[in-house]
């Protein structure tokens, strides 16, 4: 039986296939993740799961290849979880997390949209927000910033 989103939802509020997913990742990439953030949970927890188990699976395995610490941030999360398609810019300042956490949200969205505008052809982006495609590169990385169905190596 397939899993459905709400039993996602449901198994995410008691951190079962959290948990399971940051083990068997942190292990396979090397790094030492134990947690996520407060604000990142309740993201994942407000998010619909369209994808059910996988989606959840593909998310924490993105993120966790991103994080430069020992805990998953909102920065970390993969793009279509932090960007609903109602969000607005303007939301941001509702938002309960670090200064910090918020830019990095902020920036990893307009990054998107530029490359997504540019059809994602990064020399152009770039040149549209006034930095190098060295820098760009680099964002593109940092965030885990892919186009739908592709991976961070493809559009390098």
């Amino acid at each position: 039986m397939r899993p459905t989103p709400k039993s996602v939802k449901i198994a995410i509020s008691g951190w079962t296939l959290i948990k399971h997913f940051l083990k068997h990742y942190s292990q396979v990439s090397g790094k030492d993740i134990k947690t996520v953030s407060t604000e990142a949970l309740k993201i994942m927890q407000g998010y619909s799961w369209p994808g059910n188990v996988r989606q959840l699976e593909n998310a924490i395995e993105s993120a966790i290849a991103v994080c430069d610490g020992n805990m998953i941030k909102i920065s970390d999360l993969p793009f279509e979880l932090t960007d609903p398609p109602t969000e607005k810019s303007s939301d941001l300042l509702d938002y309960q997390g670090s200064l910090t956490e918020v830019v990095a949200l902020f920036e990893k969205q307009i990054i998107y949209k530029a490359l997504e505008q540019n059809e994602w052809v990064q020399a152009y982006a770039a040149e549209k927000l006034g930095i190098s495609e060295r820098v760009m590169s680099y964002k593109i990385k940092k965030y885990g910033i892919v186009k739908k169905g592709r991976s961070v190596e493809q559009i390098s």
